[in-house]
């Protein structure tokens, strides 16, 4: 039983966060030396990876026929229901561990190795198979150029059985080897060789648009849409798969200078630059090319060689081979900071958290990684594997999803809070008043008197859980219905039912409303002789939570030691990034995840289970009992002095994570997940610790 106990527990996100200040304080963690630009090109050369080679021609010629432009606005469209979720989660909980920390703060510590044993799936064997893209692509290069490579140098597949598991290449482990050397040298220098990487990609996929508008006629467009719109919907979720990569911009959380505001930017733009680039191509391929003559395996380089221009034909296969590079490198970067953020939780070995005193990267990690990969890459066949990819990937992005819906529904539990010194239990309740409203520099009568409204009733967890269980069996009921023409009848019903479950979600979203109106505090206002005329210099949100955070503050001030007080003001609850239109955002986006799950074959979807059960072994003889969460949380604060008072600078800032929500976990309303409580009869703040 205290195996499943522990599987449940969860990490507050104000424990993340105060564990990243700490890192950084003590120069502990990895440095943080990446910019917005960095991250976007990061993002771009994860994404744009060979899927636009190879999805192109599939998606144009079997399912969109010259719409495929649409087809991929709408993959774009689809995946941005995705991104936002992972934009809040990534301003909420800035860890180099992107859905595995978000699974961590919202499903448990189970839920949260799971979704790190997926994300392996995700960047580790991606990067081998990517890098046998690679020997792929140069292979033809070479033979376009009438220089045939030996198959051992590119792929060899022994004969018989034991060809559906082994294939060997020297092109690929070597591929790998120089993207294992290049992470090692540098975060800075690694994203640098990205960027330049990135713009020569570009630039390639920029001269076919350019080029190939000169080879445009009209006429290809007719019919536009020979499969009709259900087609053109069909091309779209093949052009899903065209934008896995965007979240690996998240894995760096770590390394990047204000990841709170970075990295949301970041996936958005991420996401708009890979749309528009991709939308573009779909055009011009259309314009290009008549559908009967299109390619299916290289339909960008075979479009110039219909009109017989065959340097261009050279040149857009080259684009192939840099683009399979750069997802093979950006891959190696991504795997060891995810087994960095878990080998700090204790959830995996500990080797992958030890940081190199003067690259500050995971440097043991990033070399076991690569080793491992280098071997996949050399002798396994990842022919069965790449739904499998798929498959989890999707599987990732549909629990950020879900994730979002626990966050928002679910109250968050009050955070942990430092042991209070001796000296300020002694502290009367006026004076520890005095020295939070001083601290926060905010000039107001101690005698009002706040009182907290008692909060309407709220879905219990256990119901919010239900509805969100519910709502993956009926997305992945629905996928199955259209995916594989069910009788009518039956598909209605399904589809009825997904969307009673809509609405009830619109119905928990209507009381969460009523429920944050209900408890809102009010605002802190100047006195009447001070400057501005008795307005508030506080916004209504951070003003609504001013007294909490004014306790928290003052005892800060009685007794914690600097550090501790540098480690909130790096990190204090600032305004995150919301997703918007929730709950229709992740709902939608979890619809568009399990479909495309549905879509894949039965065998592939219990290769997908038996790969979770082998982590869910894993996580039960490893990582329940080494995790940090074992660790009495004494040993884990940090030391407190009782004479260092906060810093004056910056005290205006909110401790209060986001109003709406927090983190998932138990009851309680926004003010009770601040810190200390307040009376609701006396309408006082209350020491941490005491009893209301």
């Amino acid at each position: 039983m205290f195996l499943l106990e522990r599987a449940a527990r969860r990490k507050d996100s104000r424990t993340i966060r105060s564990e990243l200040a700490l890192d950084t304080e003590e120069s502990l963690g990895l440095r943080r030396c990446l910019s917005p630009r960095d991250l976007v090109a990061y993002g771009v050369s994860c994404t744009v990876g060979a899927g636009i080679y190879l999805t192109a021609g599939t998606a144009g010629k079997q399912h969109a026929g010259p719409a495929l432009f649409i087809s991929f606005i709408i993959g774009g469209v689809a995946c941005l229901m995705n991104a936002l979720c992972y934009c809040e989660f990534a301003s909420r909980i800035p860890a180099a561990g992107s859905a595995y920390s978000y699974a961590y703060n919202t499903l448990g510590e189970c839920s949260a190795f799971i979704m790190g044993w997926i994300l392996f799936l995700e960047y580790g064997v991606s990067a081998a198979v990517t890098s046998r893209g690679v020997s792929a692509y140069i292979e033809a290069f070479f033979h376009a150029c009438g220089l045939p490579l030996p198959p051992l140098l590119t792929d060899y597949t022994p004969p018989g059985p034991a060809g559906y598991f082994f294939s060997f290449s020297l092109i690929a482990p070597l591929t790998n080897l120089i993207c294992t050397l290049i992470c090692a040298w540098g975060a800075e220098e690694s994203v640098t060789f990205t960027k330049v990487a990135t713009i020569v990609n570009v630039g390639l996929i920029g001269l076919f648009v350019v080029a190939g508008s000169f080879f445009f006629d009209p006429k290809n467009f007719v019919p536009f849409a020979p499969f009709g719109v259900n087609g053109v919907v069909q091309g779209g979720s093949l052009a899903v798969f065209c934008f896995i990569g965007f979240d690996a911009v998240s894995c760096l959380a770590e390394e990047v200078q204000k990841p709170q505001r970075d990295i949301p930017r970041a996936l958005l733009g991420t996401l708009a630059s890979v749309t528009v680039m991709y939308a573009l191509c779909g055009l011009v391929l259309s314009g290009m090319v008549p559908l009967a003559e299109m390619s299916e395996s290289a339909a960008l380089a075979m479009a110039f060689e219909y009109h017989h221009a065959h340097w261009l034909y050279f040149l857009v296969s080259l684009g192939a081979v840099t683009t399979s590079f750069c997802t093979t490198l950006t891959c190696l970067m991504g795997q060891p900071r995810i087994f960095y953020r878990m080998a700090l939780d204790g959830l995996w070995l500990r080797v992958f958290a030890d940081v190199n005193p003067r690259t500050l990267l995971p440097a043991k990690g990033i070399w076991i990684t690569g080793a491992v990969v280098i071997l996949l890459s050399a002798c396994i066949n990842f022919t069965f594997l790449i739904n499998l990819i798929s498959a989890g990937t999707l599987l990732s992005y549909a629990v950020v999803c879900a994730g979002i819906l626990l966050v928002r529904y679910i109250p968050s539990q009050p955070p942990i809070l430092p042991p209070i010194p001796e000296e300020a239990d002694t502290a009367t309740e006026q004076q520890v008043t005095e020295a939070s409203f001083t601290n926060l520099n905010l000039t107001t009568s101690l005698t009002t008197t706040i009182t907290i409204p008692p909060p309407p009733s709220l879905p219990s967890p256990p119901f919010v859980a239900s509805l969100i269980g519910s709502f993956f069996l009926l997305a992945l009921l629905a996928g199955y219905s259209l995916a594989y023409q069910w009788p009518l009848a039956v598909t209605v019903v399904i589809w009825v039912l997904l969307l009673l479950v809509v609405a009830a979600f619109v119905v928990v979203e209507r009381r969460f409303l009523k429920w944050r109106g209900a408890n809102e505090l009010p605002s802190v206002s100047h006195r009447s002789g001070a400057p501005g005329g008795g307005r508030s210099d506080v916004s209504p949100g951070r003003a609504a939570a001013a007294p909490a955070a004014a306790t928290a503050v003052g005892v800060g001030g009685a007794g914690l030691t600097t550090k501790a007080a540098r480690m909130r003001r790096s990190f204090s609850m600032q305004e995150c990034f919301e997703c918007p239109g929730v709950p229709v955002v992740p709902l939608v986006g979890i619809v568009i995840d399990v479909y495309l799950i549905a879509t894949m074959r039965l065998p592939m979807l219990l290769d997908l289970a038996t790969y979770l059960l082998i982590g869910c072994g894993f996580y039960f003889l490893y990582g329940a009992f080494h995790s940090s969460l074992n660790t009495p949380l004494s040993t884990t604060l940090p030391s407190l002095n009782t004479t260092d008072a906060p810093s004056p600078d910056n005290n205006n800032s909110s401790v209060v994570d986001n109003v709406r929500g927090g983190d998932a976990g138990g009851g309680g309303s926004p003010l009770a997940a601040t810190s200390p409580s307040i009376d609701n009869q006396k309408g006082v703040p209350l020491l941490a610790g005491a009893s209301s």
